[in-house]
This record gives structure tokens, C-alpha cells and sequence, in this order.
């Protein structure tokens, strides 16, 4: 059975991507956090994936990311931001984050990014390729 961490400060943007996941992984646990502290308290499980946001309480995106990171190196992590930062998504490329989902990317291409990275790729939005 797969599970899936999801972080985000809007309880509606948390719920949209949990149902997002569960159209791809049926039976899929889905563990949520609502800022940063959160996060990391949950991240002492094991997670197949985790999608977050940036922008949240209690850090700024880089440690944020980073203590993420460190609590769990294997987890693939899937940004879901509004920003779209080229410095900051490539500082965080650096960190091993595997991909990057604008929020007004629609369901499917989510779960396209999803895919891609549980199968070793990374997504990347076409402006940061550029």
C-alpha cells in the first residue's frame, strides 16, 4: 500500500491533491500537515511521496525543504507552489526535490507529475526548462 504526505496551509489545496492521489493510488494513505513543524513531525514516518507547498507557517521554503530532506533523503518531494522563482526552484533542484507543479496546473498534469517522478524522472514546468 502506498502513502503520500501532503503539505499545504489551505485545507481545501490539501484536499484537492488527496483526491487527486487517490484517483491514481486507490488505496493510498494519506497523511496532511498544515505548515512546516507539522511536516517534519510527520515525516519521521516513511512516505512513498510527499506533495508540499513553499510559502507555509513556521519556515521559510529552503529549510523548509531542507529538514524534509534530511528526515527522509529517499522521499521523493513534489513542489505544488504558485511561485514561479527560477532561483528558488533551482536552489531547491539542488536539494533533491524531483519536481515542480505550478497550482494552476489542472489534476491531470499533477498526476502526470506524480508518475513521472515515483518512476525516477523529475518535472520540471516548461518556463524552467527554457
Amino acid at each position: 500500500m502506498r502513502s503520500c504526505l501532503i503539505c499545504d496551509d489551505h485545507a481545501i489545496l490539501r484536499e484537492a491533491m488527496a483526491q487527486t492521489i487517490r484517483k491514481g493510488w486507490p488505496n493510498v494513505i494519506v497523511t496532511e500537515a498544515d505548515d512546516y513543524p507539522s511536516a517534519w513531525s510527520e515525516a519521521t514516518a516513511n512516505f512513498d511521496l510527499c506533495i508540499s507547498d513553499l510559502f507555509m507557517p513556521g519556515s521559510d521554503p529552503v529549510e523548509g525543504i531542507t529538514q524534509l530532506r534530511n528526515l527522509q533523503p529517499q522521499m521523493p518531494i513534489v513542489i505544488l507552489t504558485g511561485s514561479t522563482e527560477d532561483r528558488l526552484m533551482m536552489e531547491l533542484l539542488a536539494l533533491g526535490v524531483r519536481g515542480f507543479v505550478p497550482k494552476s496546473s489542472s489534476g491531470p498534469v499533477l498526476k502526470a507529475a506524480i508518475d513521472l517522478v515515483i518512476a525516477g524522472g523529475k518535472y520540471l514546468p516548461p518556463g524552467l526548462l527554457a
